[in-house]
Formats: C-alpha cells, structure tokens, sequence
C-alpha cells in the first residue's frame, strides 16, 4: 500500500513540475536535424532590362533591390488582388478580397474566432496544457476539424462537379 501511495506522489509530482512550463502553446516547432530549413530560401527575381534606360529609378536602401523577393506582394498578386497599398494592407477593391465577402463579413471575425478557439480549448479539459515531453498538441486537439481531402475530392465528383487529377493517396 505504501508503495502505491508513492507512487503516485511521484506522479502528481511529475505533473505538476509539467504545468510549470511556460510554454503553453500548441505547436512544438524545433528543428529534428542539423540540415538545411529549405523554407528559409528565397530566391531571387530574374534580373530584366529596363523599357527605358533614361528613367532609372533613384536608388534607396528603403526601396531595396527589384529582383528581392516580395513573397507577400506575390502571393496577393497571384491570387488575384491588386498588390498592397502605400499602408500594406490589400487594397479593398481587390478581386479576391472581394470575391471572399461576397456574403458579408463582420469587423470583428478575429477577435470573434480567437475566443470561440479559447472557448474550445477550455471545454477539453481543465489539464489540456500539461505534458510531460515537448510534443506537438495540435493535430490530436483539432483532429476532428481535419478535412479528409479525398473524401471531400470523391462527394464533388459525385457531385458532378469537374475536378483536377489528384496525387494518389500516401
């Protein structure tokens, strides 16, 4: 009996040292190995030619160099908006911003979302942030939230909707 008792002092011991982390948040991002992190790399634009060589832009430090990559600016312009405006925010006329409140939006969806995720959180449970090891908590929390691609990919294609070759399965 005594030995039982122990024992589990020595848990409760372990489990209460686990919630003195600081740590609380969901994802463990560490790097496994000493490789490279291939999403650090940007590559350069391609270096083009002028249209006219007596309207060269002044150089700035500020304006930086036009073969940087602007991976932000890229992907606004790639997805359809009009790049960003001299605040940085994408411009309200912008066709995917547009296309995305379609049906309306409200102000406040970020604060709005962030407690209904704190809401969640709490309602898993009164000890969801302890652990004992470093591990990535996310996907076993919001695993119900998944969206099964193939399953999705198979309900429109009996939907008679058109759809891209998918990669097979893993």
């Amino acid at each position: 009996m005594g030995c039982r008792c122990s024992h589990i002092a020595i848990l409760v011991a372990g489990m209460l040292l686990a919630g003195c982390a600081q740590d609380r948040s969901l994802r463990v991002f560490s790097q496994q190995g000493f490789g490279p992190d291939e999403f650090l790399v940007l590559l350069n634009k391609p270096l083009r030619m002028p249209e006219d060589l007596r309207i060269l832009p002044e150089p700035s430090a500020i304006a930086g160099n036009l073969a940087d990559p602007t991976p932000r600016q890229d992907a606004v312009r790639a997805l359809g908006g009009g790049g960003r405006d001299s605040e940085g925010a994408v411009p309200v006329g912008a066709d995917l911003l547009a296309y995305s409140q379609r049906y309306g939006s409200a102000e406040n969806i970020r604060a709005l979302l962030a407690a209904e995720d704190a809401d969640f959180r709490r309602r898993r449970g009164r000890f969801g942030h302890i652990r004992l090891a470093r591990t990535d908590r996310y996907n076993p929390l919001y695993r119900r939230f998944h969206l099964d691609a193939y399953a999705e990919l198979e309900r429109w294609q009996q939907a008679g909707v058109r759809t891209p070759a998918p990669p097979p399965r893993p």
